[in-house]
């Protein structure tokens, strides 16, 4: 909690603040793994930020990236004037849900992501796609 009672979630990370989301949302009709990949790229933050708004309901919550590397606080969604972000953190929870209804549906086979071969040969997971 900050002196104000809002509280502020913070992510650091080692590299830079790039993993931070798009600003625009995704929409209800097109969550598919690209679209997601591309706007939310991560939804360790999004998740962070509903924990803590439901764990602490009363208080305002806010959410930044913070760059371990370039000391640089990124704020979480990006806000323009008299937006709270509420909206988009709504849309990211809900196409969280519509990913995980995929993955967990039989009828749809896996497909590897290899558009970054640096993550994937870090992966523990990496034979299973080959």
């Amino acid at each position: 909690m900050l002196d104000d009672g809002s509280l502020l979630v913070i992510d650091y990370k080692t590299g830079g603040t790039d993993l931070r989301p798009r600003s625009a949302a995704p929409s209800p009709g097109d969550c598919s793994r690209s679209t997601l990949k591309g706007l939310v790229r991560s939804f360790q933050l999004p998740l962070y930020l509903r924990c803590a708004t439901e764990r602490w309901p009363a208080a305002e919550a806010r959410a930044a990236l913070y760059s371990i590397r370039d000391c640089e606080l990124a704020e979480y969604p990006r806000r323009k004037d008299g937006d709270s972000g509420h909206a988009h953190m709504a849309a990211c929870i809900s196409a969280l849900g519509t990913l995980c209804d995929e993955i967990t549906d039989p009828a749809v086979p896996f497909e590897a992501d290899d558009d970054d071969p640096r993550r994937c040969a870090r992966c523990e997971f990496r034979n299973m796609c080959r």
